[in-house]
């Protein structure tokens, strides 16, 4: 059999920025960019972010949706329940670190 080359684009590109502050705290930016046609729409989106473990204090800005900390799992998982193609969404967690 040959070898497959085609390169699959993923249906939502998902891009990172860390930032860690002074050891006292960390910023997480999440971008998340609909890579379909535009006329459809992708339903219920759940974006998984892994966090340090001992990571508290989380806050979110969304521009879509809603971020909710799972410290059992030590993610944040973001929920988008309609997410259009063409379209980008950010996501920002901002957590503390104990020092």
């Amino acid at each position: 059999a040959l070898p497959i080359s085609t390169q699959v684009k993923p249906l939502i590109w998902i891009e990172s920025v860390i930032e860690k502050f002074s050891h006292s705290r960390v910023e997480i930016m999440i971008k998340a960019k609909g890579q379909f046609k535009k006329q459809s729409v992708a339903n219920n989106v759940e974006i998984f972010v892994p966090v340090p473990s001992d990571a508290d204090s989380p806050k979110f800005k969304t521009s879509v949706g809603s971020a909710k900390y799972l410290p059992e799992k030590n993610m944040v998982v973001w929920t988008v329940k309609s997410f259009p193609g063409g379209k980008e969404y950010l996501m920002r967690a901002h957590f503390c670190l104990p020092n």
